[in-house]
């Protein structure tokens, strides 16, 4: 569930660190979460989670 919300604060394009602040996490707990949805997802980078969760 934390993935999914770092996920789509970091999709809203203002950087990890400002999706960290929002949700009240380390960059490095930020970037956890995403490492974690892009197994998931099978996607290597921020771009490709963008235009995917886009598509859907």
């Amino acid at each position: 569930m934390r993935a999914k919300r770092a996920s789509k604060e970091i999709v809203k394009g203002d950087g990890r660190q400002a999706a960290a602040d929002r949700l009240n996490i380390t960059v490095g707990t930020a970037r956890s979460h995403l490492s974690s949805i892009f197994d998931k997802t099978g996607t290597k980078r921020q771009a490709e989670l963008v235009r995917l969760l886009f598509r859907k």
